[in-house]
């Protein structure tokens, strides 16, 4: 049941982005790097406050999530 629905997943459209960015560089084109990932910008304090006082309450565990077929 699992497999089945890993299925329906589909994939990360910033993959299939950054891959079609590196295609058009590599005709020549200029592409402007809007990274994937960490791009070295601080973590707002406010996100940092929330996310200490999240650990401080024990909220450390992953939730459930749920999504649908297509």
């Amino acid at each position: 049941m699992l497999a089945e629905r890993l299925n329906n997943l589909g994939t990360e459209t910033a993959f299939a982005v950054s891959l079609a960015a590196a295609e058009w560089a590599a005709k020549g084109n200029k592409v402007y790097p809007f990274h994937l990932g960490d791009i070295n910008l601080p973590t707002p304090a406010n996100v940092v406050e929330a996310m200490n006082q999240a650990i401080a309450d024990g909220k450390t565990e992953n939730v459930a999530f749920s999504f649908k077929a297509k």
